[in-house]
């Protein structure tokens, strides 16, 4: 009643990045204006090949499935750092993404700082994201 069992899997990533930031781009009400910004590429891919009993379901409680895929994915972003005022701080920032299999995505962000007082900060700030399924997820081959 005892098996062992076997799974065969591979993944591979490479990725390549450039950031560039500086402090003080330019001045805003005699204060500096910090700005970044970056792009990076890299390229995904994983398989995986489950134990064939376990596919077909031969082994109670072990479920088995087979996966393929692999991606590319293109981004860059932008952020400014500004102080509008001695006690608010405002940051903007914009990414775009291209992911091979789902297309673009451009996501902002606004944040705000407010120094109420030397004991008082608040913060808040408004933005979107996007995840990508996994790999396995979208080259996922049940039997």
């Amino acid at each position: 009643m005892l098996t062992v069992v076997s799974n065969k899997a591979t993944s591979r990533l490479g990725s390549i990045d450039w950031k560039m930031s500086t402090p003080q781009l330019f001045t805003f009400r005699d204060k500096p204006v910090g700005f970044a910004w970056g792009a990076s590429a890299s390229h995904e891919s994983a398989d995986n090949a489950a134990d064939p009993r376990a596919v077909a379901d031969n082994i109670v409680d072990y479920g088995g499935t087979n996966s393929s895929a692999g991606r590319s994915l293109y981004s860059a972003y932008a952020e400014m750092d500004i102080q509008a005022t001695s006690s608010l701080e405002a940051q903007l920032a914009l990414r775009g993404d291209h992911y091979s299999d789902f297309g673009n995505t451009y996501n902002p962000k606004l944040a705000l700082s407010w120094r109420a007082s030397g004991q008082v900060l608040v913060r808040g700030a408004a933005t979107t994201s996007f995840k990508a399924p996994t790999l396995p997820e979208i080259g996922s081959k049940t039997v």
